[in-house]
């Protein structure tokens, strides 16, 4: 009985691990136009575009945490800019000469600022402090990510949940 009454007590916490923690973050403002009047930040030019070359967490006092969630960024970018979708990303990674050969860093690599910061899980905390760079993409509402392993010129893309904490490098074409 003590068994089954514990098996119980089990099954009906894992739930509750799961619960969206985007509730905490719904009363957010919207601080784009103080950004935008406020925020002095580098860009770099890429083919066509040009990128935010720093965190988008680093160029505004409005947050004390270096990385965001989904929502935070949507708040924060400034208007004309936006978080690059999987497409925009790949192109500057090529550019820069991500998955060519090896050994070779050309000078364009140099431009961005490479935080290596990790990310914030919901569930389990930080998460490759110093090991790993964790982007935003634009995925309208799938919460896609790109990791960039540090000192490696390779990527790969992934999904996590809105309320992850990440870094964001913003986009305007």
């Amino acid at each position: 009985m003590k068994t089954l009454k514990s098996l119980f007590a089990f099954i009906l916490s894992v739930p509750l691990l799961y619960m969206p923690i985007e509730l905490a973050l719904s009363n957010k403002s919207s601080n784009a136009d103080v950004l935008a009047e406020e925020a002095e930040f580098t860009t770099a030019t890429f083919g066509t575009a040009e990128w935010m070359t720093s965190n988008l967490a680093n160029v505004t006092e409005l947050t004390a945490d270096e990385l965001l969630t989904y929502e935070e960024v949507e708040s924060l970018k400034p208007e004309g800019w936006n978080l690059p979708t999987s497409s925009d990303l790949k192109a500057l990674l090529s550019n820069m000469g991500f998955e060519t050969a090896p050994g070779v860093i050309p000078s364009s690599y140099y431009d961005f600022n490479w935080e290596y910061d990790g990310y914030v899980d919901p569930i389990i905390g930080e998460s490759s402090m110093g090991e790993k760079m964790f982007l935003w993409l634009k995925d309208d509402g799938a919460h896609n990510y790109v990791v960039i392993d540090k000192d490696q010129l390779s990527y790969r893309m992934g999904k996590t949940l809105a309320s992850s904490q990440l870094s964001a490098r913003l986009i305007r074409k």
